[in-house]
């Protein structure tokens, strides 16, 4: 008797090691490098939509650190008028949800905002302050979380994916990732944060690192070189990013040497973006101040690179989504996207775009990618 249950305890240890191990070793490797460069990226591009924003003195924005799209509603998130104004799928204005302000249901400054779809609320982060509203603006509530988040994304179920890119010796908060509930307790955390000594600038790239995809969502890591996943209640690594050049600068800063010019070390890359679909993750990066594409298909293990991307703010499927100024209109689409003009579903409307490029107002493109 004793020695069956020897034996089952020890199969025990086994499954459970295995089982630990397997997280761990499923890791997927993607090497990253700008050496070998197939095609233009506008050569993947099948065909593209241009959807001007209504520029009138209350929607206008001159930059969004935030979209977030849900069937045909756009949020954006204009943190220096400390705003969130939504558009329809056309691009025409529907309302401004929370304005600058001290008084009651109004902000002096966002960290960031989330948008609960089953709920229809957006809740406005300003510092440690979460403050809830209908799409029509009208004010819920607030209360307290407790800590300063830097990120904040909607997921399933009523929870939430927080990001803190600072820590503040606060040991349940200080994680770079938490996966909390509707409570904000924690339900699974990664990445502990610590205080470095060094001045670490660098990483440049993409300010929203989570996005969902489908029923999970994947993160990715401050220092670049892990994607997480975030499903079933987990986060647990997926991806392994292997560049072939340093991604960022790292330098102690002490009283004789109070640091260089970021920008003197030229040999890295730069504005490091990710974003994946159900069949390819997609590394957007710059090199030598040229920007770079790399797809890595997930099915067949196989890798494709291209110059001249287009930086996108999320991409859906296979749409890469991304926001321009109407005064650079002309010059992307002539040079990057489209310099034979026939691959735009709406050529009119982009003619007229391009003959008032003058005018100052936001663009979204929708470009369509024929990856087969």
């Amino acid at each position: 008797m004793k020695y069956s249950l020897k034996i089952f305890v020890l199969f025990l240890i086994t499954v459970i090691i295995t089982d630990c191990n397997d997280h761990e070793t499923s890791i997927m490797k993607i090497n990253v490098s700008a050496k070998s460069v197939a095609d233009n990226f506008s050569s993947i591009i099948s065909s593209y939509e241009v959807v001007p924003l209504d520029n009138n003195p209350e929607a206008y924005f001159r930059f969004s650190h935030k979209i977030i799209s849900d069937e045909n509603v756009w949020f954006f998130c204009n943190p220096n008028d400390a705003k969130v104004i939504a558009f329809n799928d056309k691009g025409k204005f529907l309302y401004t949800i929370v304005k600058k302000g001290r008084g009651p249901g109004e902000v002096n400054y966002i960290n960031d905002f989330s948008y609960n779809p089953s709920e229809k609320t957006v809740t406005i982060y300003e510092r440690s302050k979460a403050k809830k509203y209908l799409l029509n603006g009208s004010f819920i509530g607030e209360y307290d979380l407790g800590f300063i988040p830097t990120k904040v994304t909607s997921f399933v179920n009523n929870q939430f994916i927080i990001e803190k890119h600072l820590p503040t010796g606060d040991p349940i908060s200080d994680f770079e990732i938490r996966l909390v509930d509707k409570n904000l307790h924690t339900i699974d955390n990664r990445l502990p944060q610590m205080n470095y000594e060094y001045f670490g600038s660098s990483l440049y790239g993409q300010l929203s690192r989570c996005q969902t995809n489908k029923d999970y969502a994947y993160y990715f890591s401050l220092s670049g070189d892990t994607i997480f996943h975030i499903t079933n209640g987990r986060i647990f690594p997926a991806y392994l990013l292997s560049y072939d050049k340093d991604i960022f600068i790292q330098q102690v800063i002490t009283e004789s040497n109070p640091g260089m010019d970021p920008y003197e070390k030229k040999d890295i890359y730069e504005q490091i973006y990710y974003f994946e679909n159900e069949e390819n993750c997609f590394v957007f990066f710059q090199y030598n101040k040229e920007p770079f594409c790399l797809i890595f298909n997930i099915k067949t293990n196989q890798t494709s690179l291209f110059k001249n991307a287009i930086y996108p703010v999320f991409i859906k499927e296979n749409h890469v989504i991304t926001l321009i100024n109407s005064l650079q209109l002309e010059e992307l689409i002539n040079i990057e996207i489209d310099p034979n003009r026939n691959k735009c579903v709406n050529p009119v409307l982009l003619d007229s775009l391009i003959t008032n490029g003058l005018n100052d107002f936001q663009v979204i493109l929708k470009l369509k990618l024929n990856l087969n």
